[in-house]
Order: structure tokens, then sequence, then C-alpha cells
């Protein structure tokens, strides 16, 4: 097998021109320098120093101008490869990827994800995948996720995730100032019949089948489906539809009917891999999620 640590002395001692100086560089006695290049002889069968009495200076054998050639070739390419690993290390601490649904996604990163990459110890680049919760699973247990926000998949949780109660929130109805049953005292459910009511996709498929009321369930099915609150925010404040969500009006452009909703709150949790901890920058995120989270739908 190579021995790169001998070749490197080698190098050195031909580059330096002298045992003495080599020794220096390499931070080794001369007696200790001339027994490895020997055993490097040795070893390959050759002899790469010129050895004759008299002979001033160092001189290579024409054995020893070859492996010399190739010895700083793999000495090159070695420095390449080492260069090459430390970076993928460095690479691989930096960058978080992290997993949430389209909707929770449009509400919770603008600004906080911005002011959380612009402080000390920011890794070089963050991913985030919106995706349904059964993607995100997949996409955790390969390996391609830190973690993620959402859901319980529609299958269960597998054995191999840690899942956490990340907050919990009830659904509240929200319309344009201008809206006809805005400015209310009271409203009723049964008042919202014939608006067209919109909201993410995740209420009709994990909310509103919860409703055991066939009248409920015709009234608080979303006829329109968009995740993107930001996109919601802008139908609703431009129409007569109603936005039903658990988080509050960020915008200052809806106002909130005053009717209860009669669905169970919808937790959200926060899933992992179990066995591995989070990078610093991962916990700190996601106490700035969780922070903003309970921030919009308190």
């Amino acid at each position: 097998m190579l021995d790169l640590h001998k070749l490197h002395q080698f190098a050195v001692l031909v580059r330096t021109g002298s045992y003495g100086r080599a020794a220096e560089e390499l931070h080794l006695s001369q007696s200790a320098l001339t027994r490895n290049i020997q055993a490097l002889e040795k070893q390959y069968g050759v002899t790469l120093i010129e050895r004759e009495r008299g002979r001033k200076g160092l001189q290579l054998t024409d054995a020893g101008q070859r492996i010399l050639g190739r010895t700083q070739e793999l000495l090159r390419r070695a420095a390449e490869v080492e260069r090459e690993l430390g970076q993928g290390e460095r690479d691989a601490a930096e960058r978080i990827a992290v997993g949430m649904g389209p909707m929770l996604a449009s509400v919770l990163l603008p600004g906080m994800l911005g002011s959380l990459i612009s402080v000390a110890g920011r890794p070089s680049a963050v991913s985030v995948v919106t995706e349904s919760p059964a993607e995100m699973t997949r996409l955790l247990l390969h390996g391609d996720l830190d973690f993620y926000v959402g859901q319980e998949p529609a299958g269960g949780v597998s054995p191999r995730v840690r899942q956490e109660l990340f907050g919990t929130a009830s659904a509240r109805l929200w319309v344009r100032p201008a809206h006809p049953l805005a400015g209310r005292e009271h409203v009723d459910l049964d008042d919202i019949a014939g608006y067209l009511v919109a909201a993410g996709e995740a209420w009709n498929r994990s909310i509103v089948p919860t409703l055991d009321d066939e009248r409920l369930y015709d009234l608080l099915t979303a006829r329109l489906q968009i995740d993107n609150y930001g996109l919601l925010v802008d139908i609703v404040s431009e129409s007569d539809a109603l936005m039903v969500s658990t988080f509050g009006d960020r915008t200052g452009r809806l106002v909130q009917l005053p009717v209860d909703v009669p669905t169970q709150p919808a937790p959200v949790y926060f899933f992992s891999l179990k066995g591995l901890d989070l990078s610093p920058f991962a916990a700190r995120m996601k106490t700035e999620l969780k922070r903003s989270y309970v921030s919009i739908t308190g």
C-alpha cells in the first residue's frame, strides 16, 4: 500500500535539496528522515537518491526522477480529495432542510426566516419543502429533511419518527370589512349559507370530515381551496367570500365574524427522526417557528 507520509517526506527532501532543511521542515531528526527514505526505497525495490562518495548536493537516480513526478501528482490529488471531503463536511453542517404544508409555510415563513438566517452562525443554505404529510414523512425517513411541521399523516406515524405536539388552534371565519355580515354583533352559521367558503386544502381533507351534522358539513365545506394564505386574503378582501382559517389575520385587511365554528381544535405536530439530535440552527428554527405559530393562532 502506498505510504503517502513517506512519499511526502521524499518530495520535501527533493524540494529543499538537503536532509537538514527537510528534517527541520518536517519536524523530524535527520536520522529519522534518512531511515524513512531508505525504508521507501526498500519497500519499492528502487534507489531514489545517488549516494556516491564526493558527490555534492542531492541528486536523484532515473528511478527517483520518475517516482518524484508520480509522487507530486499523487500528493496533489490527495490534497484535492482532502479539501473536497472537508468542504462536504462543512456543507453538511451548514445546510438545513425543513418541511411543512404549503398553507403553514405561507403563514409562518415570511419575515421569520429572513431574520433568522441573518444572525451569526447561520447555515449556508436553507431548503423548505412544501408537501403532504405522507411525502414529508418519506423524505424525513430518507434523510432529506431535518424535520417537518404539519398534521399527522393519514396512515399514522412511523416508529422511527418522533412526534411532538406543536400547537392547536380553533377555526375562525374572516371576511372583508365591507362584507354584508361584517359589523354584526352575532352571526349564526345559517347566515353564511350562499357565501363562498375559501380555505386551504387541509380543511376539507382533515377537518370537515369530522363534522357529524350534514347541514354543517354542507355549510362549511370549502368550495375554493388554495394552499396560499396571502392569495386567500387577496381573494376574500376583494369579494364576499368567507375565509375559514385557524390563523389570525396578519394583514389588517380582514375582520373576524362573531360566529362559533363547531370543529375540534386542529393539532399541528413537529416531526423529527428518533435518535438524532437537531443541529443548533435547526433547534433555534424550531423555537422560532413555534413562537410564530403561537402568535398567529392566539
